[in-house]
């Protein structure tokens, strides 16, 4: 199953506790048996998830990449989507019910030989392979095994130096967008040789785009009556299938079709070939037309991967397909898919635990949190939902100060224009608002408004235009950035002109402890599209 070596490097590490030292952004690269190059992440600052991730090469940094950015969507579909596009081989630690009888009897077979003691949360090393879309499985490659005994043999180099020199010495830095090059270990006989890694360049996301070359099937579709307006997505599963119980679990493909007047869902077509073979999906979409006897109209989708399956598809049976911002229909349809499957989005731990756990950090670790983990407390703290105590007693550990806070906030008005816009925790949403518009070139002349929730036109968490309508209670001159409880990836909405409704979608990048006299577009890509 295991071998001893993966065995002895995992008890060795987690006796370094490396993960009170380092934050899982803090890469540092090691160079593998194979030649390739591995890009290690220290996983367990806040005490969730113990672990040592390995991401192996390009296609394996860039699905951290991904992680690291955060979601694109905030609907649980795309959240889960999210969350299982990782590529990489973990070290774990848990519980004994964490893993499976036979891999919680190799752990204690090991441990029995070592005179080792099993004590505690977390006791149990649990050796893990992620691939996109796959349900995480056993580690069974030797090959994968001798990748992941390199990263521990180097992460307990590492933790040996940060011991000896500290971090900045060693050039151990939260990676971000600008982040060029990480530390790298080399093996040599007697130890590591330390240098640097540069990293690999980020990858554009590639959806398959399948040809419909059954000349058969076109002519049907063609002679078919067309019927209506409809929205269509592909999104993936939440629930994963196995055909076979020695391979893992997949997340397969639905292709979901909703009459634009949500009077009419047809059945979400399913693929679990998806990733290899697109064209699956595309005959059982066309079956399901020949089936019902028509064809749509208009074919409304808002996301390039739907787009790339049906665009030939569409060209090919006459069906016009166009790109619109919101599937109102759709996301009533996904809603009551995710309902009657009971799948929701996964919750962190409780709150108690994390300000139990911060409570317990000393002065030289809380200088360490990083930007984004700050604010997620300073945003627990802004609930006021705890006593006044506790508020204080948090608020001075963290040394905040609300007032001296700015945000580096990206606005996007389509895929590839956006504008980085840093901003004052003091300045309001209408300041926000005058800065979207400066950077934008647009004429600042029609009514707005933030959803703060992400969703458009929703009233749980809105705030409009200073003397629009009956909104005037919820006006966006009044409410200050730094009450909003603004987070590192969180994302919100920015509507104006409600005929032409020009949408924006926005996404808060850092949270710094730093004062911005007025605000400022600190990055630009695109050119802004033409008002009128």
């Amino acid at each position: 199953m295991f071998s001893d070596k993966l065995f002895e490097l995992a008890f060795i590490y987690k006796k370094t506790k490396l993960w009170k030292m380092l934050w899982d952004s803090e890469i540092f690269a090691v160079s593998l048996p194979n030649g390739e190059i591995g890009y290690c992440s220290v996983m367990g600052a806040i005490g969730e998830h113990c672990a040592l991730g390995l991401y192996v090469g390009e296609k394996g940094f860039n699905s951290f990449r991904l992680v690291l950015s955060g979601p694109g969507s905030v609907s649980e579909l795309n959240y889960h989507e999210f969350l299982l596009s990782q590529d990489c081989l973990q070290c774990a630690f848990e519980n004994k019910d964490g893993l499976t009888e036979k891999e919680a009897e190799a752990v204690r077979e090991y441990a029995r030989r070592h005179r080792l003691a099993l004590r505690g949360r977390g006791a149990f090393p649990h050796f893990v392979k992620f691939r996109p879309n796959y349900v995480p499985w056993f580690l069974r490659e030797e090959e994968d095994q001798r990748n992941l005994c390199a990263a521990l043999e180097a992460a307990i180099a590492v933790a040996e130096q940060v011991q000896k020199k500290g971090k900045s010495a060693l050039g151990l830095r939260q990676v971000d967008e600008a982040t060029q090059f990480v530390p790298l270990l080399r093996r040599e006989r007697e130890g590591f040789i330390w240098g640097r890694a540069e990293l690999p360049p980020a990858m554009p996301v590639q959806y398959p785009r399948p040809s419909f070359i059954n000349d058969i099937t076109a002519a049907k579709l063609l002679r078919l009556k067309k019927t209506g307006m409809w929205e269509c997505e592909v999104l993936r599963f939440p629930e994963p299938l196995q055909e076979d119980p020695e391979c893992a679990p997949y997340f397969p493909v639905i292709l979901m079709l909703v009459s634009s007047g949500m009077d009419e869902i047809l059945p979400p077509q399913i693929s679990q070939k998806y990733d290899e073979e697109p064209e699956d999906l595309l005959e059982k979409f066309a079956q399901l037309l020949l089936d019902r006897q028509f064809r749509p109209s208009l074919l409304s989708v808002r996301d390039e991967r739907t787009k790339a399956l049906l665009e030939e598809f569409c060209t090919r049976a006459g069906i016009r397909i166009r790109m619109c911002r919101e599937l109102p229909a759709m996301d009533e349809a996904v809603d009551s898919l995710m309902s009657h499957l009971g799948v929701n989005e996964p919750t962190p731990d409780s709150v108690a635990e994390i300000l139990d756990m911060l409570l317990s950090l000393d002065d030289a670790e809380l200088s360490n949190l990083p930007d984004d983990i700050r604010q997620q407390f300073a945003s627990i703290l802004e609930q006021e939902n705890l006593p006044d105590e506790l508020t204080d007693e948090l608020a001075g550990k963290l040394h905040l100060n609300r007032a001296s806070q700015s945000y580096v906030i990206s606005v996007s008005c389509s895929k590839g224009c956006y504008r980085h816009i840093r901003i004052s925790g003091s300045d309001t949403l209408e300041d926000l608002h005058e800065a979207i518009q400066a950077a934008f070139a647009f004429d600042n002349d029609h009514a707005y408004a933030f959803f703060m929730d992400n969703i458009c036109w929703s009233e749980r968490d809105a705030y409009y235009a200073p003397g629009v309508g009956d909104f005037n209670e919820r006006s966006a001159g009044e409410y200050r950035l730094g009450q909003l409880g603004l987070s590192a990836g969180m994302q919100f909405k920015y509507l104006f002109d409600f005929g032409d409704e020009w949408l924006f979608q926005c996404r808060v990048l850092r949270v710094l402890d730093e004062k911005t006299e007025k605000p400022a577009v600190v990055r630009v890509q695109g050119e802004p599209p033409e008002q009128y």
